[in-house]
């Protein structure tokens, strides 16, 4: 029940709130979908770039499905790579 709820506030959460963040490491992927075999579109290369979406479900990576959509909504962040210290929602 847990997993379902959880699901469903992330869903919520990715429609509801645009968020900017900071990377944790120097070259960062981005990707044109929510999963790591995806295409490389670029790669962020200084640790600390800021970067502004909202929260998506994709593809798993280590367990961990929650990708970030940049705000040009078509390039995607995996989470794991973002600082959540920096995390702050925007109106």
């Amino acid at each position: 029940k847990l997993t379902r709820w959880l699901a469903d506030y992330r869903a919520l959460k990715s429609t509801s709130f645009t968020v900017h963040l900071h990377t944790l490491y120097d070259n960062v992927n981005v990707r044109d979908e929510a999963d790591v075999t995806s295409h490389l579109v670029r790669v962020l290369a200084v640790k600390g770039s800021g970067v502004t979406g909202s929260w998506v479900l994709g593809k798993p990576v280590r367990g961990d499905s929650l990708w970030l959509k940049l705000e040009n909504g078509t390039d995607y962040v995996h989470g794991s790579v973002l600082d959540s210290a920096s995390y702050t929602e925007l109106a």
